[in-house]
């Protein structure tokens, strides 16, 4: 279902791309010829601003990540797998072996 919605709004993308730039553009998108209308302006702000919230949301959470001092990384990875995550210092190397 969600699919079809999504298949919906690209055609009406497109058909408002090819009314802007006289069909010119865009050359390589096969038009569905789906019964849509164009993308309206409020529709296309709306759009916009999904967007940019999406990008926001991305970029801060990008930022955390990077800020975030790293014994709360690990907690936060051992809460979201369920496992204990050991530290670098306490991993142990076998012995070489003497030849």
């Amino acid at each position: 279902m969600w699919l079809i919605s999504l298949c919906s709004k690209i055609d009406q993308y497109v058909k408002w791309w090819r009314g802007k730039y006289e069909g010119s553009w865009p050359p390589f998108h096969r038009f569905e010829g789906l019964d849509v209308s164009e993308a309206g302006s409020c529709e296309r702000a709306v759009d916009f601003l999904l967007y940019r919230l999406l990008r926001a949301f991305d970029r801060f959470t990008a930022m955390c990540f990077c800020r975030a001092p790293l014994q709360l990384l690990r907690r936060y990875r051992e809460r979201k797998y369920n496992k204990a995550t050991r530290p670098a210092a306490a991993i142990t190397h076998p012995e070489p072996v003497a030849a």
